[in-house]
């Protein structure tokens, strides 16, 4: 089974609101059969991942543990784009001022009722419950291959890179409409690429200029995965 590292967890409410999007609420989660394109996975990465064109190397085993993590839709988000951007700057009165992992929890967080709802879905689905984070924020669960590329309409195959076969949907993955009111995105169905630790070319400069706080400074390109 492939390995899902959770997001870790930061006092600082900024580094918290880049998976916190929408506004949740609490629906009757039942199975449902209509569909609706998953646009992004995570942020601005593709669902199908530039490595993954072309004719597989091979197939997943339908068989085969596939581990997904459903990031769930925050409360409040207007004000808590407010909070980052005034705790962000240094000429407001309240920069610097972060709440600890309580008071995000507590004015931001995904409900209880959400993630219980999400949680029992996921059950119902075929699906085995692995870890919920501290906040609710992310339900990590398995199931075999088939039973997730059934839920998400679209199968999987095994691409070769860098030596490894890694697993990615072979058509767009589609969000099952029960979970599109509290699910803001869903992490796993394409594997990542293990980031290198080898040191740097000797002419690796860092880029310039960087921000001297939070957001002064927004990259506009992203690199290609």
């Amino acid at each position: 089974m492939s390995s899902m590292n959770p997001y870790p967890r930061s006092r600082f409410v900024a580094l918290a609101a880049v998976l916190a999007v929408g506004a949740g609420g609490v629906p009757a989660l039942a199975a449902a059969h209509s569909h609706r394109p998953l646009r992004t996975l995570v942020g601005r990465i593709e669902a199908i991942p530039s490595w993954a064109k072309g004719v597989p190397a091979a197939l997943e085993p339908v068989t085969a543990p596939v581990q997904i993590s459903l990031a769930l839709k925050g409360r409040n988000q207007a004000e808590l784009r407010r909070f980052v951007a005034a705790v962000s700057d240094p000429t407001s009165p309240s920069y610097r001022h972060f709440l600890t992992s309580a008071q995000y929890d507590r004015r931001f967080a995904p409900t209880a009722a959400a993630a219980d709802a999400a949680r029992a879905w996921l059950r119902r689905s075929g699906f085995v419950i692995d870890s919920t984070t501290a906040d609710r924020g992310l339900i990590t669960a398995h199931a075999p291959a088939q039973v997730v590329g059934h839920l998400f309409d679209t199968t999987f195959g095994l691409f070769r890179v860098a030596g490894s076969l890694l697993r990615a949907p072979l058509s767009a993955p589609t969000m099952p409409a029960a979970l599109r009111p509290v699910v803001a995105t869903v992490i796993g169905l394409a594997q990542n690429p293990a980031v290198s630790d080898a040191s740097p070319a000797p002419a690796f400069l860092n880029a310039r200029p960087c921000s001297r706080y939070y957001g002064q400074k927004v990259a506009t390109k992203q690199p290609a995965y």
